[in-house]
């Protein structure tokens, strides 16, 4: 019985010839390629595959000659940018568990934080989009924005592999998001992190109370308040008393930083 695990890998999937083609043949690219790569920090060895991952799919509705789009690549690099991202955290978070790791990864694989990435790159303004997409703003879409990156992402690792994919990826979400260490301390419970703060920093504990109830019994709304020696008190509302005790907490978190970023200004 043949082993299939023996057959050949193909890296490169059927891509356009792009490359012979004139650029009066693509009318509505905006940026030269060579900035993209020198904002990334990557050069292709393979531009075609760059050039594809920045092919949306109503450009190629409107343009006959050119039959490929990135669709495919976003569906690679979707998969490619996880299995980064999951090996990234498990590696250098050892003693964390499952949830906080889950947490984490889904922050920065959700669909802003890519836009965020894809923004700091200026990367829609590279896109091949069609008129109408053009017209109602798809260069600056969160949906758009964070496909065309994974679409880059799948560009990269056909054409480098996986570790320089994945060290491109590290820096860029360290960058942009801060160290694993900060990042899992993010994702755990907003009280659990404000207490410890509190404690630690101020040597009090923060003072919960439940405010008012909203609503119907079957829709109901909580509203919570926090109060931490020092600072403005802060409020969350929600549909228990729990996420609004949540919800005020964050809030509470984001006065302290903000707080203190002033007293370094200072």
């Amino acid at each position: 019985m043949q082993n299939p695990f023996n057959r050949p890998v193909i890296l490169h999937p059927p891509i356009p010839n792009t490359e012979a083609m004139s650029e009066s043949e693509f009318p509505d690219h905006p940026r030269p390629l060579d900035e993209l790569q020198e904002r990334i920090g990557y050069q292709f060895s393979a531009t075609e595959l760059l050039r594809l991952a920045l092919i949306h799919r109503s450009y190629t509705n409107e343009h006959p000659g050119i039959s490929d789009d990135n669709e495919r690549m976003e569906f690679l690099g979707d998969a490619v940018l996880e299995l980064i991202v999951s090996t990234w955290l498990y590696q250098t978070l050892p003693d964390s568990e499952e949830g906080p790791l889950t947490a984490t990864k889904s922050r920065l694989v959700k669909e802003e934080s890519l836009a965020k990435l894809a923004r700091s790159f200026a990367l829609g303004e590279f896109l091949l989009l069609g008129r109408g997409e053009e017209s109602s703003g798809g260069r600056d879409k969160d949906s758009l924005l964070s496909d065309t990156f994974e679409a880059l992402i799948a560009a990269i690792y056909l054409d480098a592999g996986y570790q320089a994919t994945s060290d491109l990826i590290q820096n860029w979400l360290h960058e942009a998001f801060g160290s694993p260490q900060e990042l899992v301390l993010q994702a755990r419970d907003p009280r659990s992190r404000l207490q410890e703060i509190v404690q630690g920093q101020f040597n009090q504990t923060p003072m919960y109370s439940i405010e008012g109830r909203t609503g119907p019994d079957h829709d109901s709304k909580y509203l919570a308040q926090v109060a931490v020696e020092g600072f403005p008190s802060q409020t969350g509302e929600g549909p228990s008393k729990k996420i609004a005790k949540r919800t005020a907490a964050e809030r509470m978190l984001e006065a302290i930083a903000q707080a203190l970023a002033q007293d370094e200004s200072d």
